[in-house]
């Protein structure tokens, strides 16, 4: 085991980690210092769960660990660790006991956001990796279950289950849990938050350094996601999210985003933002058909757990809910001083 305090950023996707990593993580002002051992995911969740050999890991990873700290915590982020939304997060529960195995004193942090617009970025994020599959079809439950491979699963973005199991192995003062909407809404609270959870000091000068509107690692517009979600199944080179294309070109699909994207810069706003709207609003409408109140309880559960209310971030919870959170307090989402088990927690999604 690794008995240096770290710091565990697990994800989720599409909850602006690429923004995370580059300005606050990578940033030697910050407090943090970056691990850059590129292999540490492959070392942490590739190994087969029978095959999965603790002692060598731990010993690779120490091998890695950053030389000189100089009061800087390290970070490990990986979206990953928190399960793979294409596969239902099927691995999440095996990730979470090799982390508590590897570093039993490390610091969580997990960023959720509202289901709903989750999937539909989730979706983009898919087509742009050359998935085949329509909406419905990558949301939809298959006809029948053969339990073969794992697939999307609304399950995955139930967050009470992860984030109750991350707090019972590392105890709930060590994991912290934002919503990705706080950062966009108050982004200095936000990071003040991250910082303040790791025992930063000077976080108020940090907080004012940073570039609040720069934009890491853009989604795809969502005309050039039905485009390429036509031709993924087509001509689109083969891949794990699509081993089959009709007509194997082998087309790079970065190469064709960026195609799509200077193709895209090309044509008027008055063309595109029109378009991209409405296309939006048809697939927005698909998913809301499709999820209905599924998450409602989980959130209000999510919400006690966490000690946020959701519902200020527009997160569907049940109509009769009234969110409890010990103290009242709210502003560091951290529970170390917030006892908010309710009887909530009790409920079947617990």
């Amino acid at each position: 085991m690794i008995s240096q305090n770290i710091l565990i950023a697990i994800g989720y996707f599409k909850t602006g980690s690429s923004w995370l990593d580059c300005h606050l993580f990578k940033n030697p002002s910050s407090g943090f210092i970056w691990w850059t051992d590129p292999s540490l995911r492959h070392k942490i969740v590739g190994p087969h769960p029978l095959a999965f050999d603790l002692a060598k890991c731990s010993e690779q990873i120490k091998s890695s660990l950053p030389s000189t700290l100089d009061d800087q915590i390290p970070v490990i982020a990986v979206e990953r660790l928190s399960g793979n939304p294409h596969s239902a997060g099927y691995d999440s529960k095996e990730i979470a006991d090799r982390l508590i195995a590897l570093f039993p004193k490390a610091r969580i942090l997990i960023v959720i956001r509202e289901q709903k617009q989750m999937i539909l970025s989730t979706y983009n994020q898919y087509v742009r990796a050359s998935g085949p599959c329509s909406l419905s079809n990558y949301i939809g439950k298959p006809q029948i279950q053969s339990y073969k491979i794992p697939l999307f699963s609304l399950d995955h973005f139930a967050y009470n289950f992860l984030i109750n199991y991350y707090q019972k192995l590392f105890g709930r003062s060590n994991v912290l849990v934002l919503p990705y909407e706080q950062f966009k809404t108050d982004p200095k609270r936000f990071v003040g938050q991250i910082l303040e959870f790791n025992g930063i000091k000077d976080c108020a000068g940090i907080v004012e350094t940073l570039p609040y509107h720069d934009r890491v690692n853009s989604s795809l517009s969502w005309m050039a996601t039905l485009l390429m979600g036509t031709l993924n199944s087509l001509i689109m080179k083969p891949s794990q999210l699509n081993p089959s294309p009709l007509l194997p070109f082998k087309v790079c699909n970065r190469r064709f985003v960026s195609y799509l994207q200077e193709l895209e810069s090309k044509l008027p706003l008055a063309i595109l933002e029109p378009c991209n709207s409405a296309i939006k609003r048809k697939l927005m409408a698909t998913i809301t058909e499709v999820v209905g109140d599924y998450y409602q309880e989980s959130n209000a559960i999510t919400s006690e757990l966490i000690g946020i209310d959701l519902s200020q971030y527009n997160y569907d919870l049940p109509v009769d809910y009234s969110f409890y959170a010990g103290d009242g307090t709210e502003s560091n989402g951290n529970l170390a001083n917030n006892q908010v088990l309710s009887s909530a927690s009790s409920s079947k999604l617990d």
